[in-house]
């Protein structure tokens, strides 16, 4: 399988890419040069089976090259991303401060305020999305939720000038969460605050198995009883 990877990741990973032989790296490296085989890529000589976009794609990488790719390429049947939300389009692009070529934003003409995901699945892409970024939204939720209960910036500065004064804060323990949005970064959302003594009740759109193994401070509620289209967010009381 002929796979597009951008360079930088080429080097993260290339130990373990070498390792299984099926995969055939089809390397993208600054301003959108192509490399297979260690030569120069040919326009039309040779066309991706799938497409791997990561994080460094979006950071100031080739990102155009991927997303027409994804998009457009004839022989495409795989599209793997690190975004865990699908509902990505150059609108939103846009507004993060990305700008694109040319190419970049015939693409965006084409496709409008439409998720650029949904236009991959409609070509018959299969398509995959990681959810390692999942701990780390569940620890920034907490602490978020932390910073905003607990007076910390206050009480260093009481310290730093010596005064001694007493700063009401609000547990965790006992409160209760519903989180909205309830696949791996919601649950590991529900999971920490679990942990540290919250009932957690967790909603999502579509009925599946649960992602967090529910005791006596885990509550499981239908998706029925929440029609939302929000993708993920989390409120405290």
């Amino acid at each position: 399988m002929i796979v597009m990877i951008h360079e930088p990741d080429w080097a993260r990973v290339r130990q373990r890419i070498e390792a299984t032989p099926e995969i055939r790296p089809l390397l993208v490296a600054g301003g959108g040069h192509l490399f297979f085989e260690g030569k120069p890529y040919l326009a039309g000589s040779i066309e991706p089976e799938a497409v791997w976009i990561t994080r460094s794609v979006f950071d100031g990488g080739p990102a155009e090259t991927f997303l027409i790719a994804a998009v457009d390429g004839p022989a495409v049947r795989w599209v793997h991303t690190f975004n865990a939300g699908l509902d990505v389009s150059f609108a939103k692009m846009r507004a993060y401060g990305m700008r694109f070529n040319r190419a970049g934003e015939g693409l965006a003409a084409r496709l409008g305020d439409a998720s650029i995901f949904a236009a991959m699945l409609e070509q018959g892409r299969r398509l995959s999305n990681s959810d390692s970024m999942a701990a780390a939204i569940g620890e920034y939720a907490i602490a978020q939720i932390c910073a905003e209960w607990y007076p910390i910036a206050e009480q260093r500065a009481a310290q730093s000038e010596r005064r001694w004064q007493h700063f009401p804060f609000r547990e965790l323990a006992g409160s209760r969460w519903l989180v909205i949005g309830f696949g791996r970064s919601g649950s590991e959302i529900g999971r920490r605050a679990r942990a540290l003594g919250a009932v957690v009740t967790g909603v999502r759109r579509s009925a599946a198995a649960d992602p967090m193994p529910i005791g006596s401070s885990g509550r499981r509620r239908s998706p029925r009883t929440c029609r939302t289209r929000i993708s993920s967010y989390w409120l405290a009381r």
